[in-house]
């Protein structure tokens, strides 16, 4: 009607159409019915405000579109691609309501048939949104577009254990290690969680450093990687293995030493190639010197621990020395008026398989002495150092052959006397039998008294040798004498020997006290070190020489060792003086256990090895209750005691589990029971199997 305003419901709207676009038919019926309202009235820029016009150009529309058969066009958003939002596994989305366009229908029906509505939480991945319209001739048509929420969130994880550093298991080069395993959280739904690199929980780990790496993994591929080291360490000490014994042996003939053979020992250790080395002595098949000899071999494994063990080869010199040189038999006559004979002669000499030693003169004279008339025995006696002695000898004998001389025979004597004559003949014989005879004769004419004809005062002097009262040295003296008168006739040289013998034995001064030391750390022996006796005599030429025990600075072996010097002087005459070092096993045995884990349900037999170790050999081990004992279920406290060679003592617990919920068990400590380690290079462990488990 005049002035009624027209409006259509939808769009697209007539009264829009410079601003909006019709299909052909929609336009060309809308222009029919305008032509054709009443009264001629004109639309322009009508409003559209009247709802009765609107329908009624709206029905118009449709009638001249009859038949419709042609479906609407919906027109929905390009596909979104969106983030999740923190910490959330979706992401909210918003986007403008699809529209649609129809030929006939100004107003579709346009619905959601599928997807999420604008606003709402959209899960991680493609959601697909689908809008269907469809106009009032039941034509329909679909269109779709998709949300694609990318989740870009890492997972997470709880942190991973902390570096595990654990020691080989004994007697191998590894160590089963385990550790609890990490878990995954994600903003979305199931994050998995995997070892990457390393190896499980529970599985054996070798020396050294394993890198074990965990990863999270979420749903949209998302990861995380945390690492941690498991070091396995070598605190195992080596072994030596075939260590000799020490042994005693004599000098090979000639050699001041003698060639020992004797079995290396040879290196073990729980991890590949130990290394020994002889750090002191000799190898075997050398030649050994006489005296004690001490072998140190040192075992060293890769990771540096080292054990060292020792013997000695002692040694003894039990071949005496040879005298070479000895003189034969001397025969000689005395020298003119005297009676004896000055001898010469080269002193034998001494050798030996060993260096040192002494030929002294022990009976006779000597070279050069003046020999008296008789046999005199020249006895040479050689001593090595070693004490071995060996004599030699011979004879020197001077001969008288010089015949007594008759002196002061007086001229023929003629005196007053009674008449006669008498022939007065004297025979000398001296010690030798030589004899020599002298006569004259003596006429006595008594005609006086006779007179007495004395001799003058005779001088004695003494040409060589010492005077009665003096200190002789040791060894022969030879004193000489010569009678002179005051007329200056000579008698003599007369001689005598004076032979002092040393029968004074040497004194050893400064012999230690008796030693008592502790062993060293982790040896079954300890390095003593003394200050060495000394020898004096009242002669000189006195030495002294260890007899037997080892050297100051040697090392003695626990328990008790004598120590003896001899003190040799030149006459031969020896002392000795012994000293003990006594070396105390002061280190305690050690012993290390582990608890044990039995499943069962019922008392179990369990056996177990108990194995201790101690810087000596002897060492030894029982439990209570003993290995192959009978374990009710539960806990059971076993406590082993060690005892080594010296009686001390080491004492260690741990528990036996005998457990039959059949889930894990979480060990108790007892370590407030079990006494702590001296050496912990030195670890051993308590290896256990049972029935059960077989």
């Amino acid at each position: 009607s005049a002035g009624s305003k027209l409006s259509f419901r939808g769009p697209p709207r007539p009264c829009d159409m410079q601003d909006r676009t019709f299909k052909g038919k929609v336009l060309l019926a809308a222009l029919v019915v305008l032509a054709n309202v009443s009264n001629g009235e004109r639309l322009g820029n009508a409003s559209c405000a009247n709802d009765d016009d609107q329908a009624l150009l709206q029905a118009r529309v449709k009638n001249a579109c009859s038949p419709d058969e042609t479906p609407p066009v919906p027109t929905v958003p390009s596909d979104i691609e969106v983030v999740n939002q923190a910490g959330e596994c979706f992401a909210v989305v918003t986007y403008a309501f699809p529209t649609a366009t129809d030929d006939c229908d100004p107003d579709p029906s346009i619905s959601q048939s599928g997807g999420l509505g604008s606003g709402e939480e959209f899960p991680v991945g493609s959601t697909t949104e689908t809008f269907t319209v469809i106009d009032d001739a039941s034509n329909f048509d679909s269109a779709s577009f998709h949300v694609v929420v990318t989740d870009a969130e890492d997972p997470d994880m709880t942190p991973v254990p902390a570096d595990i550093i654990v020691d080989t298991d004994p007697g191998v080069c590894d160590k089963v290690v385990t550790f609890p395993t990490p878990t995954a959280t994600d903003n979305c739904p199931n994050p998995v969680i995997a070892l990457t690199a390393g190896k499980a929980s529970g599985s054996t780990f070798e020396l050294g450093i394993t890198t074990q790496t965990f990863t999270a993994t979420d749903a949209s591929g998302n990861s995380i990687s945390d690492v941690f080291h498991v070091q396995v360490k070598d605190n195992e000490n080596p072994g030596i293995a075939g260590l000799p014994s020490s042994s005693t042996h004599g000098n090979d003939a000639g050699l001041c030493g003698a060639i020992v053979n004797y079995a290396a020992p040879t290196a073990t250790d729980n991890c590949a190639d130990p290394v020994l080395s002889q750090d002191a002595g000799l190898a075997p098949g050398s030649l050994f010197p006489v005296g004690t000899t001490t072998n140190i071999y040192i075992a060293t494994d890769a990771a540096g621990n080292a054990a060292t063990g020792g013997f000695t080869v002692t040694v003894n010199d039990a071949e005496p020395p040879v005298i070479s040189g000895v003189p034969s038999d001397i025969t000689v006559s005395n020298a003119a008026g005297t009676c004896a004979a000055t001898v010469n002669y080269a002193p034998p000499t001494l050798t030996d398989n060993c260096p040192g030693g002494s030929i002294p003169l022990t009976s006779g004279l000597g070279s050069g002495s003046s020999f008296p008339v008789g046999a005199t025995t020249e006895t040479y006696t050689a001593t090595d150092a070693a004490g071995n002695a060996a004599t030699g000898g011979f004879t020197v004998t001077v001969n008288d052959a010089e015949p007594p001389v008759i002196s002061g025979v007086p001229s023929d004597i003629t005196v007053s006397n009674a008449a006669g004559a008498t022939i007065e003949t004297y025979t000398a014989t001296d010690a030798s039998n030589n004899i020599a005879e002298e006569s004259f004769t003596v006429t006595v004419n008594d005609i006086e008294n006779p007179v007495p004809n004395l001799p003058a005062n005779i001088v004695v002097n003494n040409d060589n040798g010492l005077g009665s009262g003096s200190s002789f040295p040791v060894g022969t003296t030879l004193n000489i004498y010569t009678a002179i008168d005051a007329a200056g006739n000579i008698a003599g040289p007369s001689s005598f020997t004076v032979t002092v013998f040393d029968n004074e034995n040497p004194v050893i001064s400064g012999v230690p006290a008796d030693i008592t030391v502790n062993n060293i750390p982790g040896t079954c022996a300890a390095t003593v070190t003394y200050v060495a006796p000394t020898a004096t005599d009242n002669c000189q030429g006195a030495s002294i020489a260890l007899t037997s025990g080892p050297t100051s600075g040697a090392s003695f072996p626990v328990g008790s060792t004598d120590v003896s010097y001899t003190a040799t002087d030149g006459a031969g005459r020896t002392a000795s003086r012994t000293f003990t070092v006594q070396v105390n096993d002061n280190e305690p045995p050690t012993l290390e256990v582990e608890d044990i884990d039995v499943k069962s349900c019922s008392p179990t037999t369990v056996t177990f090895s108990p194995a201790a170790a101690d810087n000596c050999p002897g060492v030894t081990a029982a439990c209570s209750p003993s290995s192959g004992s009978e374990f009710p279920v539960g806990e059971t406290e076993v406590t082993c005691t060690a005892v080594d060679a010296a009686g001390k003592t080491t004492q260690e617990s741990f528990v036996v589990l005998v457990e039959c919920d059949g889930h894990g068990y979480y060990k108790k400590s007892h370590g407030n029971n079990i006494r702590k380690r001296r050496n912990p290079h030195m670890k051993k462990w308590l290896h256990y199997w049972n029935e059960y488990r077989r």
